[in-house]
């Protein structure tokens, strides 16, 4: 699969899932917002293992962030996000990155990220990213355990 039946894959789940948030978590648009980013972001990031474009767009977002959180001194933040953006380049594409235990890693580093900023249920957090993750891997047909 290409970058946009991906883009379009993740834009649809994400939407589905944006929605279902937002009323289960009682109306609350910002849970919504944060789980629909979070299904979008996570259906993109398994092809961060190539210079693909979401590869290519997490270090031009990824790199001012690290500098910026760094400067707000949340190091921490700082190095899970250059985590987040440079580990899929340390394995061969379709290898580890495209497994649900790597989903479940990167989905629970992301929470990680997001989470002292916006304060959204780990439980709506790491739901959003697998449905993400896995909207990818069934796209690529490449669903490994």
């Amino acid at each position: 699969m290409n970058y946009a039946g991906h883009l379009t894959g993740g834009l649809i789940t994400a939407g589905i899932v944006g929605g279902t948030s937002f009323i289960l978590s009682g109306l609350h648009p910002v849970v919504g917002a944060v789980c629909a980013a979070t299904t979008l972001i996570m259906a993109l990031y398994p092809d961060y293992d190539i210079a693909s474009t979401p590869s290519k767009q997490a270090f031009i977002v990824g790199i001012p962030a690290v500098i910026i959180l760094a400067l707000m001194h949340h190091l921490n933040q700082a190095i899970l996000v250059l985590l987040f953006i440079s580990v899929p380049k340390m394995f061969p594409h379709r290898g580890f990155v495209h497994t649900l235990r790597f989903g479940m890693i990167a989905s629970f580093c992301w929470y990680s990220i997001v989470h002292p900023f916006i304060h959204v249920n780990l439980f709506f957090m790491m739901t959003a990213g697998m449905v993400g993750y896995l909207t990818h891997l069934i796209l690529d047909r490449h669903v490994k355990i």
